[in-house]
């Protein structure tokens, strides 16, 4: 998948980048706001478009065969944050770079969430589950794994819930949260 994301980016990237950027609506980069509240508008952004292509995933069935491998891990650990079929992680890109440009997201927000993304999925998969008294508070704010453990579930109603990448606050204001205590 790394090697699959380094050839997509020097391929495809420069020629969507052109293709998508007349096409630009909207501009995080020049927001009349600091350049904190920019930077987290865009970041915001970003994992919001991240949460719509995961629940997109599940729900056309194209994209589900080849999401559905994500998924077909037995036993949710760290390394199932990277078990992503090379067309899921084609069709992510295609999606997500064109909302990126056509809304102007910085490339300092775009690799930021980037390195996020990749040390936080990894710990939403973890087999441990993080203690209640930490919990607790973490549940709030961010997709732990105790949240994360439903989605992967063999339950389809549970399954097709808790799409959260970094943040659960999509989950609750489209209401695909599934709380369950294990």
């Amino acid at each position: 998948n790394i090697i699959f994301n380094y050839v997509i980016s020097l391929v495809i990237l420069i020629p969507l980048v052109f293709l998508i950027a007349p096409l630009q609506v909207f501009s995080f980069a020049n927001m009349n706001v600091p350049i904190a509240i920019s930077f987290i508008l865009s970041f915001l952004f970003l994992d919001f478009a991240n949460y719509v292509f995961h629940v997109l995933s599940h729900k056309i069935p194209l994209l589900w065969r080849f999401h559905r491998l994500h998924h077909s891990d037995q036993h949710v650990d760290s390394l199932t944050a990277f078990l992503h079929h090379p067309f899921e992680v084609f069709s992510s890109f295609v999606f997500l770079i064109p909302v990126a440009v056509i809304t102007d997201v910085p490339v300092i927000v775009l690799m930021s969430y980037a390195i996020v993304m990749g040390l936080h999925s990894p710990f939403t998969h973890l087999r441990t589950l993080i203690p209640d008294h930490i919990n607790k508070y973490l549940q709030y704010i961010f997709v732990t794994p105790n949240f994360h453990r439903i989605h992967h579930s063999l339950d389809l109603k549970e399954g097709n819930a808790n799409f959260g990448i970094v943040f659960i606050f999509w989950d609750l204001l489209f209401r695909t949260v599934i709380a369950k205590k294990y």
